[in-house]
């Protein structure tokens, strides 16, 4: 399984007047290393770690086949729409399914996707990377609709890796139970 971001969140969850207030900084002389550097990492590490976006993205999932539990769970959460699931048929042609064939739950966490009553996923070649799902992952398209939760553990990971951007400490065991609440556990 690989995942890709196809279209980045259009902005950031936190500005550069939140990072410099919590991170206590008198001066704008860091402005573009804070903008451009530590306010992604800290967004996409905490992403990772939550298995979550925060501001709506736009992701291919790759699988080398359909999956025979029946359901697709994108790994990003929440699951917001899928666009489109493409694939390579037995003869080695790139097919698209129709929408129609299959149901897509944003209802819950993390989302999934399933065939349609009697309909089955089509068969693939056997090829690396031959399923590719394209979905949104996401809260909204503004940092307006990012959880206050979210946007607190985003600040405390930029403090923690800014203040030691010199030596790579780990994070401390509050920060992990923070986001282990925040993530998304599958069964």
């Amino acid at each position: 399984m690989g995942l890709v971001e196809v279209t980045p969140p259009a902005v950031e969850p936190i500005t550069f007047d939140d990072a410099k207030g919590w991170l206590k900084i008198d001066a704008d002389d860091e402005l573009n290393d804070i903008n451009s550097v530590w306010i992604p990492k800290a967004r996409k590490d905490v992403e990772i770690e939550t298995q979550r976006a925060f501001v709506n993205t736009i992701f291919d999932l790759t699988l080398d086949e359909f999956p025979c539990s029946g359901e697709i769970r994108p790994p990003r959460s929440p699951l917001v729409s899928v666009t489109s699931i493409s694939y390579i048929d037995v003869n080695g042609n790139s097919q698209t399914w129709n929408s129609s064939n299959y149901t897509v739950d944003v209802s819950r966490e993390p989302g999934r996707i399933v065939p349609v009553f009697n309909v089955v996923w089509p068969s693939v070649r056997a090829v690396i990377n031959a399923v590719t799902v394209r979905f949104t992952a996401g809260y909204g398209t503004t940092a307006a609709a990012v959880p206050a939760e979210a946007k607190a553990a985003i600040l405390s990971v930029l403090a923690h890796d800014y203040r030691h951007r010199d030596n790579d400490e780990p994070w401390p065991m509050e920060l992990k139970a923070l986001l282990f609440r925040m993530g998304v556990h599958t069964p």
